[in-house]
């Protein structure tokens, strides 16, 4: 912070226009869970979906059977927790959408066939996907329409797709916080996360890609948290020589002398306990005079 490269200066100058650059970011449009799915599709192997209905094989009693063919009717009327609707979806490969409502009016509709009951969904078949997980066919579908039977679900070795769909929107959700802040905010926020920011500015944010892709549920956490601001304050201040600090005290520098704010106890985090204290009595006079000096 304290070298005159441009980076340096982008944070410094002027002091007030980064007052309070963490509470002015605004929240990214969230991606949809239908959207994620078939980005996630696009990199996963074959879905198998398996008939949840078999009848035991008299030749070996420790085996299942299905029927050679099950055919699975292409069209529904199932709930679109998106929209908030009733909707009426059917499967027609040639179609942009599996919502009746988003396809041409004249669509050839297919079937859908289970052979000795199970059916793969490749990735060349985003729309068969779409359709097998908003059926009301679908037994694992946690918006299938009451009183509608599931007849099949997604086999167990394939779960574990689903299983990462939460991972999957988190991640994603953090990667549009990297890539939807403006230099200022940006440059806060990796500060406070404890990333070199004396660098050119595309290395910044790789790093903050980085940590979005490794654990985006602790980087959102982390961007959202309320004692942000507070904190990204004192390494700003610390920055201008205003405050200091050791692994005893939190001190004022004035006239090359310290005097002491608060004392950290053992064991503590610093600049977590500082953060902590600012929210006192006494601790809400000393960031007040913190924002003070930052302004001059």
């Amino acid at each position: 912070m304290k070298n005159s490269n441009e980076t340096g200066a982008s944070m410094k100058s002027p002091k007030a226009k980064i007052k309070s650059p963490l509470t002015s970011a605004k929240k990214p449009k969230r991606v949809s869970r239908r959207d994620i799915e078939m980005e996630n599709l696009k990199k996963k192997k074959p879905y198998v979906f398996e008939l949840t209905k078999s009848y035991r094989d008299s030749s070996n009693p420790n085996r299942r059977k299905y029927p050679v063919q099950y055919i699975l009717k292409g069209t529904d009327i199932i709930y679109d927790p998106i929209t908030n609707q009733n909707r009426k979806i059917r499967y027609a490969p040639g179609e942009k959408s599996i919502f009746v409502d988003e396809q041409s009016e004249n669509v050839k509709v297919s079937s859908i066939v289970f052979k000795n009951g199970t059916l793969m969904v490749r990735k060349t078949q985003p729309h068969l996907y779409e359709y097998m997980m908003a059926c009301n066919a679908n037994s694992d579908n946690p918006n299938r329409t009451g009183g509608k039977r599931g007849v099949f679900r997604l086999k167990d070795s394939s779960k574990d797709i689903v299983n990462n769909m939460q991972f999957a929107e988190k991640q994603m959700e953090a990667m549009n916080l990297v890539f939807n802040l403006d230099e200022n905010k940006l440059l806060s926020h990796a500060m406070v996360m404890g990333i070199n920011i004396n660098r050119g500015l595309q290395e910044i944010k790789y790093d903050l890609k980085i940590m979005a892709e490794k654990d985006p549920a602790k980087f959102i956490e982390e961007f959202n948290d309320p004692k942000a601001e507070k904190k990204y304050h004192i390494l700003l201040a610390e920055d201008y020589d205003i405050i200091g600090h050791d692994h005893y005290e939190y001190f004022w520098k004035r006239a090359g002398q310290k005097q002491t704010i608060v004392n950290i106890p053992i064991g503590k985090n610093p600049i977590d306990y500082f953060v902590n204290f600012l929210y006192e009595k006494d601790g809400e006079v000393v960031y007040s005079q913190i924002l003070k000096e930052l302004e001059e």
